[in-house]
């Protein structure tokens, strides 16, 4: 390079080391100093723009610069050129997120352009174009219908846990008329027993001792009236 700094082929080879070691913007460089001495040349433009595709999926290139740079190619190059469906899909990747329908443009001219490449190159292969399918394919999917709540119908899962449920409420209250069922009994032996010591108590006994106090009192009561009359 020293010595042949104008050499264009050596320019060129050696931006194409730059960019084998991802060494973007050193890269550009040597093939815009090629382009210079050689306007025109298609593949040293070609070499600017994949570049420059390159380093905007690392580094951020500017989107608009190399959108410019791929069409420039593309006006020039062969209308056999293996690289031209490669170029409309690197096109369509920079409209991602900013034009849908010139991504789809693109994406479409990129697949025409596919049937014209020379057999020796088939099968096609290009990663942007697998990325863009994708977003093609959202884009012409249908929107889902809304759903209507009122008719909408349980899930398997929710009807479970509704069988679930009722089943743990019946159980629940099975078990409480069991427990009150077997609580009864005993409250009606209680009252049964307390009524009885009621009536024990009331039919007691008469003893001597209570003889001799009833005894007592009217023997007292009668010499009281003695007394008095």
């Amino acid at each position: 390079m020293d010595r042949k700094p104008d050499n264009t082929d050596l320019l060129q080879m050696y931006g194409v080391l730059l960019s084998f070691a991802k060494l973007w913007e050193d890269a550009i460089q040597a093939f815009q100093r090629c382009l210079a001495i050689c306007p025109g040349d298609e593949h040293v433009m070609y070499q600017i723009a994949a570049a420059m595709c390159q380093k905007g999926e690392s580094q951020g290139s500017s989107a608009e610069e190399t959108m410019r740079r791929c069409k420039e190619w593309l006006a020039i190059c062969p209308s056999d050129a293996r690289k031209i469906p490669a170029a409309h899909y690197a096109i369509a990747s920079l409209y991602l997120n900013t034009d849908p329908k010139k991504m789809k443009e693109h994406y479409l001219i990129g697949l025409e352009e596919e049937k014209k490449v020379l057999p020796f190159w088939l099968p096609y292969e290009c990663s942007r174009r697998d990325m863009i399918a994708l977003a093609v394919d959202a884009m012409n999917r249908p929107a889902p219908a809304p759903c209507d709540q009122k008719n909408k119908k349980p899930s398997k899962r929710a009807r479970q846990r509704a069988k679930r449920k009722k089943q743990a409420q019946t159980s629940s209250t099975n078990s409480t008329a069991a427990s009150s069922t077997t609580a009864t009994p005993a409250t009606t032996s209680t009252t049964t027993t307390t009524a009885a010591s009621a009536s024990t108590s009331e039919a007691k006994p008469i003893t001597v001792r209570d003889l001799a106090s009833a005894a007592w009192v009217f023997l007292e009561t009668k010499n009281q009236e003695a007394f008095h009359s």
